[in-house]
């Protein structure tokens, strides 16, 4: 009679645990590992590696089998959430005077913009890349961007010209392709570009001019203050009130002398450069008595490379000009 034994041991089979079911956001990827380092193993995709990254619902299963050739297999769901959907449109050109708003939509939503604001929609009116992200309730995000950029904007610079009693001219700086509105300050408008104006009354009055450029709708406003002391004064010759300057021609320093014939003057004394911008107030409305008056006249820190001056004095309703020369080098 012939006996043989065997022995059968039990070879442990692997543990394989992909964990609990997923949900990624939409586009969104994941990693599945299988643990179990340096075993065999196969996934339902066909990769043999320990982990997998996927980005996709689906079932996914991995077969793991250690060296004694035991195998535990494991499955795990994966599903997708929504992401928002943010459409902020195509980029926009703006003139630098408007103002748009951007939407970033998804109403009750969660938003952070570029800017840091954290609202739905945000105005803005300058050239930049605006982006936001939005963030829906179950965590999941996305982000648009925007580019807005400007139109060139007119120029809408203007100079006052001489003011002779009432009549002011103005200048424009005049672009083809342009029109121009200007606003007296006293209810009087015209659309021509280097216009003179009459004012009725004396005052101070703001000046206003918007430029339109023609081809693009961009606007662009400029104001300045012009002030009108001359209505109704009469021009005399200088030589009624012996209004002089000594010396004249001068270097830096003169001084301007009158004579009022009568007592209770109201006088003022003002010098003006040849742009009929006043440079300086030596006397404003100051009642006056009968004699030579005398005042001390310095240019030495005005910028008037031309050094010709307008020297304008009022008295009651009559005005005398007197034209005064600096030569001292500018």
């Amino acid at each position: 009679m012939v006996t043989d034994t065997i022995v059968i041991t039990n070879s442990p089979a692997p543990s394989v645990d992909l964990g609990a079911d997923q949900a990624i956001c939409a586009g969104a990827t994941t990693t599945l590992d299988a643990g179990n380092a340096g075993m065999t193993f196969l996934w339902s995709t066909g990769a043999t590696s320990q982990t997998i990254t996927v980005n996709a619902a689906g079932t996914y299963f991995v077969k793991v089998t250690n060296p004694a050739g035991c195998s535990t297999n494991d499955t795990i769901v994966v599903t997708e959430k929504a992401v928002p959907v943010v459409n902020l449109g195509p980029d926009r050109d703006i003139c630098t005077s408007d103002t748009i708003t951007l939407d970033a939509g998804n109403p009750g939503m969660t938003y952070l913009w570029s800017t840091g604001a954290t609202t739905q929609t945000i105005r803005v009116s300058n050239a930049a890349t605006y982006s936001v992200t939005v963030t829906n309730s179950v965590g999941c995000s996305s982000t648009d961007i925007l580019i807005v950029t400007n139109k060139p904007e007119p120029n809408a610079t203007f100079t006052i010209g001489t003011i002779d009693r009432g009549n002011v001219s103005f200048s424009s700086v005049q672009q083809g392709g342009h029109s121009y509105s200007w606003n007296f300050g006293d209810n009087q408008t015209t659309t021509v570009a280097n216009p003179t104006h009459t004012y009725q009354t004396n005052g101070t009055y703001t000046v206003t001019l918007t430029v339109t450029n023609l081809n693009t709708g961009c606007k662009s406003t400029t104001t300045q203050n012009v002030t009108i002391t001359t209505v109704g004064v009469g021009r005399v010759d200088a030589s009624v009130f012996s209004l002089q300057a000594l010396p004249n021609p001068f270097v830096g320093n003169t001084q301007l002398k009158y004579f009022l014939a009568d007592e209770g003057k109201t006088v003022t004394l003002e010098v003006y450069d040849m742009l009929g911008r006043k440079i300086s107030t030596i006397a404003e409305n100051e009642i006056q008595s009968a004699g030579d008056h005398v005042y001390d006249f310095n240019s030495s820190n005005i910028k008037n490379t031309s050094g010709v001056y307008m020297v304008r004095l009022i008295v009651d309703n009559q005005i005398a000009n007197m034209r005064v020369i600096d030569i001292a080098s500018k």
